[in-house]
């Protein structure tokens, strides 16, 4: 459950991200509402197009891929640079 304080924090700063958790409870900012942080559960939530922010949530999945793709990228290219110096250098 998001605490009041948390919420004021959200508010006042846009910029900051929410957690995976205050996702999964059903909390977005929507553009509907001029970027009001709303919950399933709020009124306006009946007016928002955003499908219960789920294109937030899928963008949210897709910067998990990419993070975890990168560091399997950056792993392999660890073990091919040792590879390398164990073998040629």
């Amino acid at each position: 459950m998001m605490s009041a304080k948390r919420y004021s924090f959200l508010m006042e700063n846009q910029s900051e991200s929410l957690t995976l958790q205050e996702y999964e409870e059903g909390w977005h900012f929507c553009w509907d509402w001029d970027g009001l942080l709303i919950h399933k559960d709020d009124v306006e939530f009946s007016c928002c197009s955003c499908q219960s922010g789920e294109f937030i949530r899928r963008k949210h999945e897709k910067r998990n891929l990419f993070l975890a793709s990168s560091l399997g990228i950056f792993l392999f290219v660890t073990f091919l640079c040792w590879l390398y110096i164990r073998f040629y250098g």
